[in-house]
């Protein structure tokens, strides 16, 4: 009988030591599992982070691309006024011309 609850006790404690190990292993496994989730959200802040980054810089370059819209028309304006000007100033001088012309024969 002794030699019964020996056994039984050795294999309580032989049970016992691979339920620890069980346990420590499930522990473990726990640890990476939360170690991967830290790791995923981290990366999905990065991606977020990201992607804002880049509905900034496409929102920059709207800008961008509308202000040289408007300094193309602006510049293309200013263009057609000085063809203006410089034939106001040929007209100017082709008259002042005359002018003096009329002058010396008088």
């Amino acid at each position: 009988m002794v030699l019964a609850i020996s056994e039984a006790m050795t294999g309580h404690v032989e049970m016992r030591d691979k339920i620890d190990a069980v346990e420590r292993v499930a522990s473990e496994i726990s640890q990476a599992v939360e170690y991967q989730r830290s790791a995923t959200h981290a990366i999905a802040h990065h991606v977020r982070d990201v992607t804002d980054q880049g509905r900034e810089l496409d929102n920059g370059a709207r800008a961008i691309r509308t202000d040289a819209d408007a300094i193309l028309a602006q510049s293309h304006q200013l263009s057609a006024m000085a063809n203006g000007v410089a034939a106001s100033a040929a007209t100017m001088v082709g008259q002042v011309d005359g002018f003096l012309d009329e002058l010396r024969a008088a």
